[in-house]
């Protein structure tokens, strides 16, 4: 089996599932360090307060589970930032994207994960580094 230069070889075979492990892992830890100085400093000040997430369904980053609960990538992050690190409650709302956008330009929703646009700054504020960065590539057949 040959990879080109843009797959590394630990991406081949068996060694999928450790890495997707490490990728998760590495996301986690990117969006806890880019909130620590903020939660850290918000200390309980927010504490026993509701903050209100919406979004669409888009698995594996947020997704209404077997159980009827919220579950994804998305999820563990915003849990660990407002309810571990601010004691925070979150309130997560499963809705189409375009409500999900009115919802927080309206303040009936906190936050929603997205892309920074020039329409969205009109309404909204970022955080000033990214909760995850994502590398996507386009696949081919081989021949």
């Amino acid at each position: 089996m040959s990879t080109s230069r843009y797959t590394p070889d630990i991406l081949a075979g068996n060694e999928m599932k450790f890495s997707k492990k490490v990728i998760v892992f590495i996301w986690i830890g990117m969006a806890f360090c880019s909130f620590s100085t903020a939660v850290t400093m918000a200390g309980d000040r927010y504490s026993g307060t509701s903050i209100i997430y919406s979004s669409p369904e888009w698995t594996p980053f947020y997704y209404e589970n077997e159980n009827g609960g919220h579950a994804g990538l998305y999820i563990d992050i915003l849990k660990e930032i407002f309810e571990q690190q601010m004691g925070m409650t979150l309130d997560s709302r499963i809705v189409p994207w375009k409500r999900a956008q009115s919802n927080v330009r309206e303040g009936t929703a906190d936050i929603m994960i997205t892309v920074a646009t020039e329409e969205r700054l009109e309404y909204a504020v970022k955080t000033e580094l990214p909760v995850l960065k994502q590398f996507l590539f386009i696949y081919t057949y081989v021949d």
